[in-house]
């Protein structure tokens, strides 16, 4: 045993010497740690934008089928606005048609009003001469209803 405490502080020397060396491995190691998490927190705030633009992404393709159905909803409506459009479209040639008929039987018509007015002189002569012959009917009745004197 006193060989064994001869020793010690040989050992506890040596002990004491690795231990003051001690800082000296841990200051590299603490730096390094330090490193690791500051990659980390970096890394962390990476994450963490990148997420916030997964939801902001996510919110806009949310609303992509109601703007979708939107567009569906007034791409029928224009459907049916065009179908009307050319269903009125369809009806003008007989309007037409009808219309140029129509015109065409004015020209007859026009002729039949023109002889209706052209014989109006004739018959306005034939009833002035009537007319002009009543003062002479008068007058023959009343001689053949007077008795003569």
């Amino acid at each position: 045993m006193p060989k064994q405490l001869a020793e010690m502080p040989e050992e506890v020397a040596l002990t004491a010497k690795q231990v003051a060396g001690i800082p000296g491995e841990v200051a590299p190691i603490v730096q390094q740690l330090a490193g690791i998490l500051e990659e980390v927190a970096r890394t962390v705030r990476q994450v963490a934008e990148m997420t916030e633009e997964v939801v902001r992404t996510a919110k806009q393709v949310a609303g992509i089928p109601g703007e979708v159905a939107l567009t569906a909803k007034q791409l029928a409506e224009m459907a049916r606005e065009v179908a009307l459009t050319v269903q009125q479209l369809a009806g003008i040639p007989e309007e037409v048609a009808l219309t140029a008929k129509q015109v065409a039987g004015i020209p007859e018509e026009v002729a039949r009003i023109v002889q209706q007015v052209a014989g109006i002189p004739e018959e306005v002569a034939r009833t002035v001469q009537q007319v002009a012959g009543i003062p002479g009917e008068i007058a023959r009745t009343a001689k053949q209803e007077r008795p003569e004197r």
